[in-house]
């Protein structure tokens, strides 16, 4: 945080952190990264709140919260494998190259404009100091009119919507400009 240009308190407590809080939020360059090794953490955890929730239940089978909190945790897994994002905030900064250095690997990581804004938390007794990024930047995707009619046969009619019934799955190659500016170079229906 102190490296976008916050006022990091030494010492943090009640009135330091509200102050903290009460900082203005800041553009900054955010490094996106695509199915990576953060995905890949997320996948860990979600395993293991399972497993640990399934040892639980074998210590005693017939305690219904415990039957309820291992199907709950099934559900997150399954969830984070089949439809959460596979889309993770890396880092934030404000040099572009010093960035770009440090992920290299454009198929993995994206950098686009976004904002920071502190948060300060008050947890167990304890007040700890963080920030929360949004994508400004990428809020609107340029699509290219070759993708305007591919795009339109994914999406959901109001027959559909009205069924309820789920918009097409479908991949999309995104490319990012020298501003970072975001676009449809390809798309795939899955």
């Amino acid at each position: 945080m102190r490296a976008l240009g916050f006022q990091v308190p030494g010492k943090v407590d009640r009135d330091s952190a509200l102050a903290f809080d009460r900082q203005q939020a800041r553009d900054a360059l955010l490094v996106l990264e695509l199915d990576g090794p953060l995905y890949q953490r997320e996948l860990g955890l979600a395993r293991e709140r399972l497993a640990q929730a399934e040892k639980r239940l074998a210590a005693s089978p017939d305690d219904v919260h415990l039957k309820s909190e291992r199907d709950f945790q099934r559900n997150a897994l399954d969830n984070e494998e089949q439809r959460a994002s596979r889309l993770f905030l890396a880092d934030a900064g404000t040099d572009l190259q010093a960035l770009r250095q440090r992920y290299p690997d454009r198929q993995r990581y994206a950098i686009v404009h976004g904002q920071v804004r502190p948060i300060s938390l008050y947890r167990n007794r304890a007040w700890a100091l963080g920030g929360s990024a949004s994508t400004e930047g990428v809020r609107a995707l340029n699509v290219p009119q070759r993708w305007h009619d591919e795009l339109e046969g994914l999406a959901p009619r109001a027959e559909q919507r009205a069924a309820q019934e789920q918009p097409q799955p479908f991949g999309a190659e995104v490319a990012f400009g020298q501003r970072l500016e975001p676009w449809i170079e390809q798309i795939q229906a899955r």
